[in-house]
Parts: C-alpha cells; structure tokens; sequence
C-alpha cells in the first residue's frame, strides 16, 4: 500500500517511512523542550498569587525570548539534516554518472502535503495498532536436547585438530632426528679416516688437513642442528602431554587424581 501511495517502489518506501519515524521523534523532542520551557516559568517565577501588567509583560517577553532560540535552533538542525539526505542522494546518483533534479516548488504543493500527512497517519495508525496486538509467548529452548552442549563440542573439535597437528609434527621432528644423527656419525667417521691418513707427500697433507677441517666444520654444524632440533622435538611433546587428548571423551573432564 505504501508503495502505490507514493509512487515509489517498497524499498524507497521504507526509506520514506524512516525518515517520517526520525522527523516524528524531533518533532516531539522539539515539543518537549517548549514544555520544559513553560514549566520552568511557571515554578520559577510564578511564586506571587498578583502581578502587575509590567511584570506579566516581562514573563512572558522572557519566555517567547527563549522558545524563540529553541525553535530557530530545531529549524536550522531540520534544513541542514534535509540537506544532508538530499547530499546523500545526489552522491549516489553521481556514483552512477546521473545527475538527479528536484522541483523546489513541488515543496508547497498543497495536494501533496495532504497525500503525505494522510500517509503518515495511516503509517503510525498501523504500527500502534501492531503494538496493541498481544505478543505470542516465547516458549524456552530446553538445553542439551541434542545430548551435548555445542560450545562444548567445538571445543572438543577443536583439540582434536590440535592434537594431530602435534602428531604430525612430532613424527616430523623424529624423523629429522634420525637423519641428522645419521649424517654427523657419517661425518665422524670421514674425520677419523681422515686424520688415520698419513701421507709423506706435503700438498697431499695440506689436502688432507683442509678436507678434514671442512669435515670438522660440517660436524660441529650437525651437532648444532642436532640439538635444536632435540630440543624443539621434546618442547613438542611436552605442549602435546599437556593437550587433552579428547578424541574418544563426550565431555572434558577438570578432574584429578585417583579414579
């Protein structure tokens, strides 16, 4: 029904619809403030049961003094948060290379405003209307119908994956162990044969000295890797001893001690 009554397809409609919800709630707050305003007067000066013409005269020149501001203020928001809707419009019809054109004078269109103060009641006839209906009761989800809490099985999930990632790394780092304990034996054995060489012949020596040396050098490397490696192996298996293992639990237990 909107739609037709504006012109407008459902979802500039809305837009409409939106902006009358945001114009209503100024527009009260606006009303509010002229009461905050008379009330203010009323326990303020209002203290005397007699008056005279001058002192009447001064009350109320004050009071249209301050409802004046009030309203030149609330006006001059209105203009500049109308033009803001309207920047928003002509960007968007810039984004698409179109170049939008608003007709001023449409805005004393007497037909039109009518057309639109009938649509806003009709709008807020139908939402409090809504609001009187009463509100269908919200039967409560029992818990663990399905036999385990889901954030619990996500966390069940989620160390299980853990866990055979240090499976796999674990597998992983014994495996490079292995060969590296492997290459620095073979090098040990290449520096013993090298240094059992006895040749009489001096380059061949100075050969077999350099060869040898390179050796050593291989081997202290080895050696090194070796440890890091050992060390990141047994680091490994303690983060992995201190992951519960919870591939085959329904739940985790916290628990110690004895069974």
């Amino acid at each position: 029904m909107a739609s037709s009554e504006l012109d407008l397809n459902p979802t500039h409609s809305k837009y409409v619809i939106d902006y009358l919800h945001h114009a209503r709630f100024k527009r009260n707050q606006c009303i509010k403030s002229i009461d905050a305003s008379f009330k203010d007067v009323e326990e303020s000066r209002l203290v005397e049961s007699t008056f005279t013409c001058d002192e009447v005269q001064q009350i109320l020149s004050g009071l249209c003094g301050v409802i004046k501001a009030d309203m030149q203020s609330e006006l001059i928001a209105t203009s500049h948060t109308n033009v803001l809707l309207l920047r928003q419009l002509f960007k968007e019809g810039e984004k698409w290379r179109i170049n939008l054109q608003v007709d001023i004078s449409e805005l004393e269109n007497r037909d039109l405003l009518e057309k639109i103060v009938q649509f806003e009641e009709r709008v807020f006839e139908k939402e409090a209307n809504l609001m009187q209906l009463p509100k269908p009761l919200q039967l409560l989800v029992p818990l663990n119908t399905g036999g385990g809490d889901k954030l619990l099985q996500l966390e069940i999930t989620r160390l299980e994956q853990e866990n055979k990632k240090l499976v796999e790394r674990v597998r992983l780092l014994e495996s490079k162990v292995t060969t590296t304990f492997k290459e620095r034996d073979e090098l040990k054995a290449k520096v013993d044969i090298s240094k059992q060489e006895s040749v009489s012949s001096e380059d061949t020596a100075k050969q077999s000295d350099n060869q040898r040396s390179m050796l050593e050098d291989k081997l202290k490397q080895t050696t090194s890797e070796l440890e890091k490696v050992t060390l990141d192996l047994q680091s490994t298996k303690e983060v992995r001893m201190t992951t519960p293992l919870c591939c085959h639990a329904p739940y985790i237990s916290c628990s110690t001690g004895a069974g």
